[in-house]
C-alpha cells in the first residue's frame, strides 16, 4: 500500500508531459532526439512529494536506477524546519534517478513513477541527459510559515497571518518570499545553470505540488490556503517565464486534517487558476474528500502505449484522464 501511495503522482507527471499550452512550444513538444534539450519537472511540497516508502518494498527490478533519467534535489526532515538553511546543500548535483531519495537513504517518493513516465518519453541518444526531475520537499511544511510566496507577502489580506520569522529575501527578484519558496527557486536555477554549464538548454515540462496535511490541521492555514496557493503557482511561473506552465496538485487521503471523515471533509470552494490539474482531498485544506480513496498505480513499460514520436495536445490538463496518452497500469499487490 505504501507503494501504491508513493507511486501516485507517476501519473501526474503522464499529465504535465502528455498535456500542452497550445500557446506556448516551450512548454510541451513531441517525443524524440531534440539535439541539446532536457526536459524538466518540478517536483515540491511536503511528506507527499518528500517520499516515506522504503525501499525494501520494492522488487530487485523496481531498485535498478534509471539510466534515461536524473534527478537534482534538495530537501529536510520535519525537524529541520524549526531553522531552514538559507542555502542549498554544496552536494547538490544532478544524479542518476534511483531509490532512496526520499525522506531518508532508505526511502523513496513519487519520483520513481515518474522516472518511469519520463524514460518512455523522453529516450536518450548516447550518453547525454535527456531528462530530470528537479525535486525540493519538506516534511511537515506549510504555506504559513514555510511556503508563502513574494505576492502573499504582498497582500494585505494574506501578510499579517503569515509566519515570517524565517522570511528571506531572494537575489534574484531582490523581493522577500518564505524559505522553503526561496530554496526552491535556488535549486531551479541550479538546475537551469548546471545544464547550460554542459551545454544542455534546460526547457520545464511542469509543476507537481503535493501539499495540504499540515495546513489542515489549523483553522487559520485553511482559511489563507487557497489564497497562498494561488500566488504560490502565479509566481513560480514568473520565476520559470512561463505563465501558464503546467501545475498539478495531488494529494493522499489522509485522517490527520482537522476535519476528516471517512468521506466528506469540511466544505470549501477552491477555485482552480487556468492550465492547473487539481487531485483532492482531505489533505487540501477544508476541500470534500472523494468519496473513492485515490491511489494511483506507476505505469509499466512491458505495457503499450502511444508512439514515442508524437503526442496529443489536448486543450486541459485533465485531458489525459479522458483518453489522452492512455496508459494500461501495472498491478502492484
Amino acid at each position: 500500500m505504501k507503494r501504491k501511495l508513493n507511486l501516485l503522482l507517476s501519473s501526474c507527471a503522464l499529465c504535465l508531459l502528455a498535456s500542452c499550452n497550445p500557446t506556448n512550444n516551450n512548454v510541451c513538444t513531441p517525443t524524440g532526439y531534440e539535439d541539446n534539450k532536457v526536459h524538466l519537472v518540478i517536483l515540491a511540497g511536503q511528506s507527499g512529494a518528500r517520499g516515506k516508502a522504503v525501499n525494501t518494498d520494492l522488487t530487485d527490478d523496481e531498485k535498478v536506477p534509471f539510466s534515461e533519467v536524473d534527478i537534482i534535489e534538495d530537501g529536510y526532515q520535519m525537524s529541520v524546519l524549526s531553522n531552514i538553511p538559507s542555502t542549498l546543500s554544496t552536494s547538490t548535483m544532478f544524479k542518476e534517478l534511483k531509490p532512496g531519495f526520499g525522506d531518508s537513504g532508505g526511502e523513496f517518493g513519487p519520483e520513481l513513477g515518474m522516472g518511469l513516465s519520463l524514460q518512455t518519453r523522453y529516450q536518450k541518444d548516447g550518453e547525454g541527459r535527456k531528462s530530470g526531475i528537479v525535486k525540493f520537499t519538506a516534511c511537515g511544511s506549510t504555506f504559513i510559515s514555510d511556503w508563502y510566496s513574494e505576492s502573499s507577502l504582498e497582500d494585505e489580506t494574506i501578510s499579517s497571518k503569515l509566519d515570517k520569522k524565517q522570511v528571506r529575501t531572494n537575489e534574484k527578484l531582490n523581493k522577500e518570499t518564505g524559505p522553503l519558496t526561496n530554496n526552491l527557486y535556488q535549486l531551479i536555477d541550479k538546475a537551469i545553470d548546471d545544464l547550460d554549464q554542459e551545454g544542455y538548454e534546460a526547457v520545464i515540462d511542469g509543476v507537481v505540488f503535493s501539499h495540504g496535511e499540515q495546513d489542515a490541521k489549523f483553522d487559520v492555514n485553511m482559511e489563507i490556503y487557497e489564497s497562498c496557493l494561488r500566488n504560490f503557482i502565479k509566481d513560480v511561473r514568473s520565476y520559470v517565464g512561463n505563465e501558464t506552465l503546467p501545475f498539478v496538485i495531488g494529494e493522499a487521503k489522509t485522517n490527520s486534517a482537522k476535519y476528516s471523515s471517512p468521506l466528506f471533509s469540511r466544505p470549501i470552494a477552491l477555485s482552480i487558476p487556468p492550465y492547473v490539474s487539481a487531485i483532492l482531498g482531505v489533505g487540501f485544506p477544508g476541500q470534500g474528500t472523494l468519496a473513492t480513496p485515490l491511489v494511483t498505480t506507476a505505469p509499466s513499460l512491458l505495457r503499450s502505449t502511444n508512439s514515442l514520436y508524437s503526442s496529443p495536445e489536448p486543450k486541459v490538463p485533465e485531458a489525459v484522464i479522458t483518453g489522452f496518452f492512455n496508459v494500461t497500469p501495472h498491478r502492484f499487490t
